[in-house]
């Protein structure tokens, strides 16, 4: 299949453009002109140069494409400016170009933000929009976008993640790790609270399944490991990671296995 993907340079958007190529998708990535270009390149992904908060640039683009894998996100939650021009703006322009080019699949990759203010455990698809900061309002906005899109004719599926790891991961992981090794790092809870977090291969493959399954056609669906851990086997197990020859966690109570 032929699949335009925009945030291909990024985390997720990256690790989805390795594992389309290997499945033998033409894949195009989404960039602008001062992106860093070089590992998609080396995989053999064409590029389409515009820019999501440019509205001319998206409309420029023709062509026929399969399909739209839609990664592109601000993560920070400080600049609502931003948020609502990247996560927001961003989102509907890419909903607009996929429309226009009557793709046969919209795969938008949302968040478990858009949920995580509500307290029930396990949280469920079903639940009512309640986020807890900027980002997951700025997602909810997207979403909203993404399901006006869908009313409209624009076959979409709708991934939410929880919090995604992996190697490379660009936000929290290498602040972690540093604090996890110098002894820094504050538990709260004494490590007992429980996270369920996405590895970003699954987040990937999840993602590739949209293109080929009609049921993701329809609701949300939730994007997780199979395993839920407690933060502090999290931490420890990093811990074991960034102290290779050491036993000892740097957390009470808790045990790194040699």
């Amino acid at each position: 299949m032929k699949v335009l993907v925009t945030g291909a340079t990024g985390f997720i958007g990256g690790n989805i453009v390795e594992d389309l190529v290997k499945e033998g998708h033409e894949v195009f990535a989404l960039v602008r002109k001062t992106s860093s270009m070089d590992h998609l390149a080396s995989l053999g992904v064409k590029f389409v140069f515009g820019d999501i908060t440019d509205k001319d640039s998206l409309y420029a683009i023709t062509g026929k494409f399969d399909a739209v894998f839609h990664c592109a996100a601000y993560v920070g939650d400080k600049n609502w400016k931003k948020l609502k021009s990247v996560n927001i703006g961003g989102t509907e322009s890419v909903c607009k170009l996929a429309l226009r080019l009557s793709v046969e699949r919209l795969i938008y990759l949302s968040s478990v933000a858009v949920v995580s203010g509500h307290f029930q455990v396990p949280l469920t698809e079903d639940l009512s929009y309640s986020a807890t900061n900027l980002y997951g309002e700025s997602k909810i906005e997207a979403e909203r976008i993404v399901w006006d899109f869908r009313r409209k004719g624009l076959p979409s599926a709708i991934l939410r993640p929880s919090m995604v790891y992996g190697e490379n991961e660009p936000h929290l992981l290498k602040s972690i790790l540093f604090l996890i090794k110098h002894r820094l790092f504050p538990i709260v809870g004494g490590g007992k609270n429980k996270l369920h977090l996405s590895y970003v291969k699954n987040v990937s493959q999840a993602a590739i399944m949209a293109l080929h399954n009609e049921g993701f056609l329809k609701g949300v669906y939730f994007v997780a490991d199979k395993e839920i851990l407690t933060a502090g086997e999290i931490y420890s197990l990093m811990a074991q990671r960034s102290l290779p020859n050491t036993t000892r966690s740097p957390f009470p109570g808790i045990r790194i296995s040699p």
